[in-house]
């Protein structure tokens, strides 16, 4: 298993599938949180219009990035990282993290131990690039990713709330 930053059309386009597959799950759970795209062209059609000049630069730049986690030439999983680098913040401590926004498996390896798998990978790329911790977020009863992330060593630290207005 191999761990590498999409980059080519083909990467970014088996990336967005497996996006699709996490927003398609969700939308029907939270409709206020995920939209339902629908197809596939529907779904890549918005997100370039969706996408801003910020987010181009971010991905230009390195703080955001796409990594995919592939097996000989299948890809398995994706995670959408971002660099949250914080210094001098009142109330927080100065730290070096990467924010994993996003993470999927695809459907057909999962319950396989490959998504523990691709977080031993992505802690030792993080570690190699400096960064001093990993945050993600969850949905509180997704039992499966929880069960995942903890096996992969995250602890339950704060609870995020929202309120519709």
């Amino acid at each position: 298993m191999v761990i590498k930053k999409a980059e080519s059309e083909l990467e970014l386009h088996k990336v967005t599938s497996l996006i699709l597959d996490l927003q398609q799950a969700h939308s029907d759970q939270y409709p206020n949180l995920f939209r339902d795209y629908g197809d596939h062209a529907h779904y890549e059609l918005l997100s370039k219009q969706l996408d801003t000049e910020e987010d181009h630069q971010r991905l230009l730049d390195g703080r955001d990035m796409f990594l995919y986690f592939a097996e000989e030439d299948n890809m398995v999983g994706c995670a959408l990282v971002q660099d949250r680098k914080r210094k001098n913040e009142f109330a927080f401590i100065d730290s070096e993290q990467l924010f994993v926004t996003c993470f999927i498996i695809d459907e057909a390896y999962r319950n396989k131990g490959i998504g523990k798998q691709c977080f031993s990978l992505l802690q030792s790329w993080a570690k190699e690039r400096g960064y001093k911790r990993i945050e993600l977020s969850v949905s509180h009863d997704n039992n499966s990713a929880i069960g995942l992330y903890e096996s992969a060593g995250f602890k339950k630290e704060m609870m995020y709330m929202s309120c519709e207005i």
